[in-house]
């Protein structure tokens, strides 16, 4: 059984996504985007794995700023993900769910 990724791990995985995910970048996900979010989409097999990614991203979303949610499931749609490992990301998620 893998480790749950590292919150470095998690954050260089995302963060050619923010620009998206923020509404900065109203068209453009770049590979680099959807490279990140299918690494991501391979370790998150396990119910602890996408706690750990969403307590990193909620841990980090002070300095994120707000996320346009309507992005992350068009997001991980248009990169092909297996799991829908992204909730909707905001301050007070409950991430054991």
């Amino acid at each position: 059984m893998a480790a749950p990724p590292s919150c470095n791990t998690v954050l260089n995985d995302l963060s050619p996504c923010l620009s998206y995910l923020s509404d900065k970048d109203p068209i453009n996900l770049s590979t680099s985007c959807c490279h990140g979010i299918k690494e991501l989409d391979k370790v998150v097999l396990e119910k602890k794995d996408r706690v750990t990614v969403c307590e990193c991203i909620k841990s980090v979303l002070p300095e994120i700023g707000t996320i346009d949610n309507s992005r992350v499931q068009i997001l991980l749609t248009k990169c092909g993900t297996k799991h829908k490992f992204l909730p909707r990301i905001s301050s007070n998620m409950n991430c054991t769910k």
